[in-house]
């Protein structure tokens, strides 16, 4: 078991089930962040701040961090949780909400995380 934390800053935090700081990034964005969650078949973290939704393999050792930003958002998301809905071992499930009232939910892929197929 771990924790994972946000500050309003920009910074993600993941904790042990001892509260030892495991690993930690800072997302480079002005924006505060509104939300995070954890999802479970990518194992990496998830961030909406007031422009974006941000990725970042926690599991990743090296000084370059590598974060996946989906942004400009058309509205803010103010919220997510990570929503267990599909049966792939290679998806997960993110549900967000906005300040326009919406719920939208997104399916994230792993092969959707590689630069090469990024837009």
């Amino acid at each position: 078991d771990f924790y994972v934390t946000a500050s309003q800053k920009g910074t993600l935090s993941v904790y042990n089930s001892k509260l030892k700081l495991q690993t930690c990034c800072d997302l480079n964005d002005t924006a505060w962040v509104t939300g995070c969650d954890y999802l479970p078949r990518l194992r990496r973290v998830a961030a909406c701040t007031e422009r974006s939704i941000s990725i970042w393999d926690n599991r990743a050792k090296s000084k370059n961090q590598n974060i996946f930003t989906i942004k400009p958002m058309e509205h803010s998301p103010q919220c997510m949780a990570a929503v267990p809905l599909t049966d792939s071992p290679h998806e997960d499930n993110l549900l967000f909400g906005d300040d326009q009232g919406f719920v939208n939910l997104m399916t994230v892929a792993s092969k959707d995380l590689h630069t090469k197929h990024s837009k």
